[in-house]
């Protein structure tokens, strides 16, 4: 195809201020100066032009997702390609490009010859990342930007008939240690078809919050910004946060530290000019809901407040001091009016948020409409303002994120050092604990851990060392593997003490003949959950939270023990959230005697799960478990030891000690 030279798109270049997002563009270059460069090649490439289109790139950062190894962009260019002309009615159109036709550089391997999906869109749905700053480690804070109705994501914070972008161009430069992040979402009236609702805009932002953060290799302080309706959708997903029984829901609201709300209508708004809009559709009723006259906002109001009662949150609201231009229609087109104009929001509505405290920010105006409140030029006294007041939340999150880390480290400290716990955790590991919990493994005789000195020289026990997951040390009943067990759980103890590394171990066995709790996965799941405890205390705070929640509800009479699934939901988030530069072993014995239906396969499910979770987070998890011989396990288990049969008939559970007969001992296991 005969490449496309500017001069042949000269009509087109009225449209040249259309800014675009790029999206699939590959991460293959660590230098930025070269990553600019091919990206520029690549796009030219796809849209078949040269040099002569002006195409410029505003910011290029790492996708918002963490395991996607791309690059997203936003772009501009002086004269606009006829292939976007022809798909900006569309909204987004994809390319491919085939890395071999691509000159710059030599790219890895794993790209060559394979083609590369680039995505060119002017919705800016979903999650935008802005500023220069590509490298993904280093970022302190989530700063989350969600407009207003019927607002555009990019176009509702650019400045009015300029390229200027301030959330770009201005904050994301001022502040490189944040990750700024704008929120796209469809709330149009004219024409529209939706019956949503507030609750459920904010619920999908909530969910997508959810996403970007269970994608994030690390749990960063969050600041919202908020303007018009997108800051009543934020009050809303942190409600929702709040009231939800979730573990990440409950760490993302805590999460959060501030907020900058521009012309918010948090006692209502006028929508009287709006509403010809949506007569007769399904919107309509939306739109009423932002009103001071219906409930909605006075219930958010109360919910809010109730949900930051205990909490600190920063909030700063900004109102307008002139009327915005009021919509009439024009043809088939709705226009802002010549001549109508009201004030959208007043300074009341605008300000009304968390009750009044000595700390409280005085809320501050900006001499602009509605529209134009979050719209700045370069060097703008507005924008000066609002970096002043956005430095000032920053400063105090990150200083109150600093504190916190120290308080933990010495509480961890005192913890490690002294074995002091607060009355409050005391008690939450009584609630966890059983008699049996506390039964310890008889001491092995030398000449039997003589014996099972035969493992260390097995293959498959190497490997597992090595690489961790799942290993299955099977036998027939009364061939050893109990005895493997506690010899492999003693050496692993014996071993990371000596060398000083970051291991946790933890270990249970089932006993049919013992209490039913040692029989079932509810005493599985409370003895790991008790031993992860004692040995990092700092995730205590998580059990604590629950355990608090449960006495609640034992005092209003709802209250209940702990509950299986409850249990394993607890130790999974508490492994989950580990610092990587821990490994962790478990030591399972006997899987066959556990009395559950089906619970075989369940645990060794549930334990590959954990697996899989360790590895995402760049850490081992090692599973070391002993059964009996299952057809149902060959296909799930790669690794697998498979004991010698012994030459007597001591049973497994038996105490293995000096009182037993010197000469069987010798011949416990070939």
């Amino acid at each position: 195809m005969q490449e496309e030279t500017g001069s042949k798109a000269q009509e087109t270049k009225e449209r040249s201020d259309i800014n675009f997002r790029v999206r699939g563009i590959p991460s293959r270059y660590r230098q930025t100066e070269i990553r600019d460069k091919e990206t520029i090649e690549i796009i030219e490439t796809g849209l078949n032009i040269n040099r002569d289109f002006g195409l410029k790139i505003w910011s290029l950062t790492y996708s918002y997702d963490n395991s996607k190894k791309e690059l997203i962009a936003t772009i501009t260019f002086a004269t606009l390609p006829t292939l976007l002309l022809q798909s900006v009615h569309r909204d987004e159109r994809e390319f491919s490009v085939l890395s071999s036709d691509l000159q710059f550089g030599e790219p890895s391997s794993e790209f060559e010859e394979e083609d590369i999906e680039i995505v060119f869109d002017t919705h800016f749905r979903g999650w935008t990342p802005l500023g220069p700053n590509l490298d993904v480690p280093k970022y302190d804070v989530d700063c989350i930007v969600v407009p207003g109705l019927g607002g555009h994501a990019f176009g509702s914070f650019k400045a009015r008939g300029k390229l200027h972008m301030w959330l770009r161009d201005s904050l994301a430069r001022d502040f490189p240690n944040i990750r700024t992040l704008i929120y796209g979402y469809q709330s149009s009236l004219p024409g529209s078809r939706s019956i949503q609702n507030l609750s459920d805009i904010a619920g999908r932002l909530r969910n997508h919050v959810l996403q970007l953060r269970a994608n994030s290799n690390r749990l960063v302080p969050i600041i919202l910004i908020g303007h018009s309706l997108g800051g009543l959708v934020i009050k809303e997903a942190l409600i929702q946060m709040y009231e939800s029984k979730d573990d990440l829901d409950k760490a993302t609201f805590e999460a959060a530290y501030g907020a900058l709300f521009f012309g918010v209508p948090n006692q209502g708004m006028d929508i009287t000019s709006l509403m010809p809009m949506v007569q007769d559709q399904p919107n309509e009723g939306f739109l009423h809901s932002l009103t001071a006259e219906g409930d909605y906002l006075r219930k958010q109001a109360n919910a809010f407040q109730v949900a930051f009662s205990t909490k600190k949150f920063d909030i700063l609201c900004f109102y307008e001091t002139e009327q915005t231009p009021t919509w009439e229609k024009r043809g088939d087109k709705w226009r802002p009016s010549d001549v109508k104009s009201a004030v959208l929001v007043n300074s009341a509505s605008a300000t009304h948020t968390l009750p009044w405290t000595p700390t409280t920010r005085l809320p501050q105006a900006i001499p602009q409409n509605h529209s134009d409140i979050v719209k700045f030029n370069k060097q703008d006294e507005n924008y000066e303002l609002v970096k002043f007041h956005f430095n000032q939340i920053l400063k105090a999150a990150l200083d109150d994120l600093q504190l916190h880390h120290k308080d933990r480290a010495q509480s961890s400290a005192a913890c490690a050092t002294t074995g002091s716990l607060t009355i409050e955790e005391q008690e939450c590991l009584e609630s966890l604990a059983y008699p049996e919990l506390f039964d310890h493994e008889p001491k092995m005789e030398h000449q039997v851990r003589r014996a099972c000195r035969w493992l260390l020289e097995d293959k498959t026990y190497q490997e597992w060392l090595k690489v961790g997951g799942l290993v299955w040390v099977k036998g027939k009943a009364g061939s050893g593997k109990s005895t493997i067990f506690r010899f492999a759980l003693g050496r692993d103890r014996k071993h990371s003490s000596l060398l000083g590394q970051n291991i946790i171990i933890l270990s249970h066995s089932f006993r049919t003949n013992g209490s039913p709790l040692q029989s079932n996965r509810e005493g599985l799941f409370r003895s790991l959950l008790h031993q992860l405890l004692e040995q990092v205390p700092q995730a205590m705070s998580l059990l604590t939270q629950s355990y608090q929640e449960k006495k609640n509800d034992t005092i209003q009479g709802s209250g209940s023990q702990w509950q299986k699934k409850e249990l394993r939901n607890l130790l999974t988030t508490c492994i989950a959230r580990l610092d990587k530069e821990y490994t962790l072993h478990l030591f399972i014995d006997a899987l066959d005697e556990c009395e559950e239906g089906h619970a075989i396969e369940r645990l060794v499910n549930y334990f590959d799960e954990l697996v899989t979770l360790r590895t995402a987070a760049k850490s081992q998890l090692h599973v070391f478990f002993t059964c009996r011989l299952r057809p149902i396990l060959v296909g799930k288990v790669e690794l697998r030891i498979q004991v010698p049969e012994r030459e007597d008939t001591t049973k497994d559970n038996q105490p293995l000690s000096s009182s037993s007969s010197s000469s069987s001992n010798k011949k416990l296991i070939k």
